[in-house]
């Protein structure tokens, strides 16, 4: 938790206080990296500039390889589509097929049978072959949207230093990532790159981001 009335006059001395349930740190230097898992009232730096989102995954049983070579799935790299509401899959390792997509709006409702039965039918849209195969494994986790759609990492605040909003495409960039908000808060100079030199833009009407995401499902699905 952030408590700004504990922070002290900006500058290189400023002191941030990180409230825990086991007590509290006092540093000069911040890092935020917690992307969709971040309170929305962790910082008033970053507060309204991202939007997390559920992304939702069933795993099939293992494929026989009559469906396999109907499929035609031979790598096992990520394929995803051109929808708005992408849906992405992948081949195991032990031939299960992972397809996975948006979930609930709240986390509340991520574990209803209904997402998962939705995920299904979009397998099944995607692999007619595959109808009627059922979900060995089904998940949800959060992902931070960026309004534009364009994940960032700079410092929104003196001391305070992040790197957010990967939009659910983040497993490659996170590696990067790491090694250069680690950079940027040692004062190093970032490449000359739009991931560095902006920072997130602020959702328009922040406090209606749900209902804004509802409209948007409900228009694009």
């Amino acid at each position: 938790m952030y408590d700004p009335l504990h922070d002290s006059c900006p500058g290189p001395q400023q002191q941030h206080h990180l409230t825990t349930p086991a007590g509290t740190i006092r540093c000069a230097k911040v890092i935020i990296a917690s992307n969709g898992y971040s309170a929305q009232n962790l910082h008033p730096s970053v507060q309204g500039r991202t939007l997390p989102v559920l992304s939702s995954v069933v795993v099939t049983r293992p494929l026989t390889p009559i469906e396999l070579a109907t499929i035609k799935l031979t790598s096992q790299r990520l394929v995803m589509d051109t929808r708005a509401l992408k849906y992405y899959f992948r081949l195991l390792p032990d031939q299960r097929l992972l397809f996975g997509g948006r979930g609930a709006i709240t986390g509340k409702d991520a574990d209803k049978p209904r997402y998962r039965e939705h995920l299904l039918a979009a397998l099944a849209d995607t692999f007619s072959c595959l109808r009627g195969i059922q979900a060995e494994y089904f998940w949800s986790g959060w992902v931070s949207v960026a309004l534009d759609d364009y994940p960032r990492i700079y410092s929104p605040s003196p001391g305070v230093f992040t790197s957010m909003g990967y939009c659910g495409a983040g497993v490659t960039f996170t590696q990067l990532a790491g090694q250069r908000v680690a950079q940027l808060a040692m004062g190093a100079e970032l490449p000359a790159l739009p991931f560095y030199q902006s920072a997130l833009p602020r959702f328009p009407f922040a406090r209606f981001r749900r209902l804004g995401q509802r409209l948007y499902y409900y228009v694009h699905r």
